[in-house]
């Protein structure tokens, strides 16, 4: 019947709006907004935020993280000399001065690359857009009010570890994972940063955060590699109480961006893992088995560039079938593997799949949201299109399903044609 058809083809549609969505924001709660009378309203948690300003998603969180740092306390910052102002201020003041050399206007917005210093802002906004969109309604202020404090201290080692604990945080709630925060007050004891539950398997992680604070004597990549210091970073994390199955994430912060796993600091990462599993500790036993997942956001150090992207290793201490590293003999061994550690490939996955921000609210691609005039409409499902038929003359036909293979950059489209199928 044609109601029957048309109701698949909007399931059809509404399947491939999520999925679109999804690939854009992850697994977590998505972006919450609407207009209204002209506003842009974003809900964030328990809070509502509202602009005439925000054309693109990235509009809001650049207003969102100045909010939460405390307006007077940016612009007392930005009126400083350059050199003296705190970090987060030195990125805005350099993305804003790159931005006539790389962007270009379409319509009212402005469409350009993203240099190191303006993807080092807008992740922040968007790492603690996540962390309050997802935290409990009690807890929100008091978490947030945490991160913000020591993101603001003008000790280096405070700012970069919380900065990069802000990044482990998002990596876990983009690929679905419910977080629940220790309380760092409580000295009786050692903590974790936070656990995490996957709630597909219900199987819970406690997640230890470790960043490295890059010296500004450490010219070189070579040099830096070799100063890498993931093995202590390692021991330390593996002397906290953990109540599950450990994750320890470990920021390297290098300007190095190697083009393989096995060169530059990759290797060193994974040589440092594999000597300090060796080790005992200090007590004689035997290192508790944990995942290591070593990142690189060498953009950081390359503020001005804009090829600089991210990297992630990923292996086992004391997990004998995990890492890049390991050999199997059978496929059955290798299927079993990605079955035991569905959860961390899961969360490797995602941050693969959702490394860019977003710049759209409701998850449409943004060649289509902000393209030119003349540029060609969106296919959607259940639409009728004049196309031609295999006579080539132009008659009316509706689509129905379709593909895309993004590694060919092209789209194979089903259309019907009253009771004919066609394939083109």
């Amino acid at each position: 019947m044609e109601r029957d058809a048309v109701f698949r083809q909007a399931m059809r549609r509404a399947q491939a709006e999520r999925v679109q969505r999804e690939k854009q924001q992850g697994r977590g709660r998505g972006i919450v907004s609407t207009v209204l009378n002209g506003h842009r309203i974003v809900g964030v948690g328990n809070t509502v935020f509202t602009s005439r300003n925000w054309r693109t998603f990235q509009d809001f969180l650049r207003d969102y993280l100045i909010d939460r740092l405390g307006r007077d306390w940016f612009n007392a910052e930005r009126a400083k000399d350059i050199v003296d102002q705190h970090q987060i201020a030195r990125w805005v003041t350099q993305a804003a001065a790159d931005m006539p050399r790389l962007s270009r206007k379409i319509g009212d917005i402005h469409v350009g690359p993203l240099t190191g210093a303006y993807r080092a802002f807008m992740n922040l906004a968007y790492n603690i857009y996540l962390i309050e969109h997802h935290a409990e309604l009690k807890t929100t202020k008091t978490l947030v009010a945490s991160f913000v404090d020591r993101l603001k201290s003008e000790r280096a080692d405070d700012f970069v570890g919380k900065l990069f604990e802000t990044y482990a945080a998002a990596a876990f709630l983009k690929a679905g994972f419910q977080l629940t925060y220790e309380n760092e007050k409580d000295g009786s004891s050692s903590h974790v940063e936070f656990a995490a539950m996957f709630p597909t398997t219900g199987r819970k992680f406690s997640v230890e955060v470790k960043s490295r604070n890059r010296s500004p004597s450490e010219e070189g990549p070579t040099d830096e590699v070799k100063r890498l210091r993931v093995g202590n970073k390692l021991n330390k994390a593996l002397s906290k109480n953990a109540a599950h199955t450990r994750i320890v994430m470990i920021e390297v912060n290098v300007p190095d961006t190697p083009t393989d796993m096995f060169s530059g600091w990759p290797k060193s990462a994974l040589e440092q893992i594999r000597a300090t599993e060796q080790m005992p500790q200090p007590d004689g036993s035997t290192k508790p088995p944990a995942y290591v997942i070593v990142t690189n956001r060498a953009f950081h150090n390359n503020l001005d560039a804009v090829e600089a992207q991210a990297q992630v290793l990923a292996a086992g201490c004391q997990i004998a079938d995990f890492g890049p590293d390991v050999a199997f003999n059978r496929l059955k061994d290798i299927l079993d593997s990605h079955e035991r550690h569905k959860e961390i490939f899961s969360l490797i996955d995602s941050m693969r799949e959702h490394y860019e921000i977003p710049s759209t609210f409701d998850g449409e691609n943004p060649v289509f949201a902000f393209s030119e005039p003349k540029a060609p409409p969106r296919l959607r499902f259940g639409e009728t299109y004049i196309v031609p038929d295999v006579d080539g003359r132009e008659v009316s036909a509706r689509l129905y399903n379709g593909i895309v293979i993004d590694t060919e950059k092209v789209a194979f489209c089903c259309i019907k044609r009253s009771m004919d199928a066609i394939s083109q």
